[in-house]
């Protein structure tokens, strides 16, 4: 969860732009390392995400946003890559053009330290991801085998 499980929470923060009213996760601890990570995230107005991650799954970058008139997919959501973002109605389908992403968390960070400025992720966001991840990691608690 800390590691490629904070994306999809941070993904979910973006689109929505709050915090969830209330978590559920399940995960599957081997050793002390959480390999695989599901949770559903429930937010206000009836807005559900489900969000996945894991190491021992095949490879799978990608989001989906689902509403009453239509879907956005979006592949590769976190590489940063060029490419497009389709966007499918029950007119039909539209591809967006997409350009490459500078958003580098760790060379944004030390252009805000060394430049001045604020980093392009806020504190404020910085912090709902956290407490987000925090309630997941709450929300095991007492799912775990002895």
């Amino acid at each position: 969860m800390y590691d490629v499980g904070c994306y999809p929470v941070d993904f979910a923060g973006l689109v929505t732009g709050m915090a969830p009213v209330s978590v559920a996760a399940e995960d599957g601890f081997e050793n002390g390392v959480d390999h695989i990570f599901s949770g559903v995230l429930r937010y206000p107005g009836g807005i559900i995400a489900s969000i996945n991650s894991g190491f021992n799954a095949f490879p799978r970058n990608y989001s989906e946003i689902t509403g009453t008139k239509g879907r956005i997919e979006v592949p590769d959501t976190f590489l940063g890559n060029a490419g497009t973002i389709r966007v499918i109605t029950v007119t039909g389908t539209e591809e967006l053009a997409v350009a490459e992403s500078d958003r580098l968390e760790i060379a944004d960070f030390t252009r805000a330290v060394v430049e001045g400025g604020q980093p392009r992720i806020s504190l404020t966001e910085s912090l709902r991801n956290l407490r987000v991840i925090g309630s997941l990691f709450q929300s095991l608690q007492g799912k775990k085998p002895a």
